[in-house]
C-alpha cells in the first residue's frame, strides 16, 4: 500500500561551515529536523554550492529515525538534491528512499519524497509500505 502525506518540519540545528567567504563556493552542513507529529528526527548532510549571487544548489544524505511514521518505528535513509533562494528566503527539494536501508519496523520502505519552506515548512511522502515487516 502506498502512503501519500504531507508534515510540517521544524529546523533543530544548524551547522555550516563559513569559513570560506568568497562566492562561489562548496560549503558542507549538518542539520537536524524535527517531524513532531511522527515524532520523528531527521539528521541531514548537506554539501551546499553557493553560487556568485548567493542562491545555492545542493546534495544531501538523510537518518529519518521515526518513533510513528505511518504507525511504525524505524529508521531509513534518504539521498537527494535541492535548491535554496537567498530572495525571497526559500529552499526545495526532492529525495528517494535507498532502498536496503529501512531497519526495524521500516524495513523495506520505498519511496520519494520532497520538501519546501514555501508557504510552510513540509516534508511530502510518498512511501510504499507493502513489503515492509510489521513490528
Amino acid at each position: 500500500m502506498t502512503f501519500n502525506f504531507s508534515t510540517p518540519f521544524q529546523i533543530q540545528a544548524w551547522a555550516e561551515d563559513r569559513t570560506q567567504t568568497l562566492l562561489p563556493r562548496i560549503t558542507p552542513a549538518q542539520v537536524t529536523y524535527s517531524l513532531p507529529a511522527l515524532r520523528t528526527q531527521i539528521k541531514t548532510t548537506y554539501l551546499m554550492t553557493y553560487r556568485p549571487d548567493g542562491n545555492a544548489s545542493f546534495v544531501f544524505a538523510e537518518t529519518i529515525e521515526a518513533e510513528d511514521f505511518q504507525g511504525r518505528r524505524g529508521l531509513f535513509i534518504t539521498q537527494g538534491t535541492g535548491q535554496f533562494e537567498l530572495n525571497p528566503y526559500r529552499a526545495w527539494g526532492t529525495f528517494e528512499v535507498v532502498k536496503g536501508t529501512g531497519m526495524d519496523g521500516l524495513a523495506g520502505i520505498e519511496g520519494r519524497g520532497s520538501f519546501d519552506t514555501v508557504p510552510e515548512r513540509v516534508y511530502h511522502f510518498e512511501v510504499d509500505l507493502d513489503d515492509m515487516v510489521e513490528e
